[in-house]
């Protein structure tokens, strides 16, 4: 019921950058450059609109965007 939070910032230079790939590809997370939590809502908030893609289809651009982690909010039912 929590979404898994990565949250990289813009490197200023080269070697941010490096740092930061280094880090995704050992999978360990580097705090200089990211922040990581869970939470079962976020929103997020832009000065401009940013297009919005949810599950690759167009969402339209928003500035502002609230995601909520609805866990077990629907039934599926299958044969036995």
């Amino acid at each position: 019921g929590l979404f898994e939070v990565t949250l990289i910032k813009t490197p200023t230079n080269p070697i941010a950058l490096q740092e930061i790939i280094a880090s995704l590809l050992i999978e360990q997370i580097d705090t200089k450059h990211m922040y990581t939590f869970k939470t079962g809502h976020i929103t997020f908030e832009s000065l401009e609109e940013i297009p919005w893609t949810l599950d690759g289809e167009f969402g339209g651009k928003h500035r502002e965007v609230t995601l909520v982690n609805e866990k077990r909010a629907m039934d599926i039912m299958v044969k036995e």
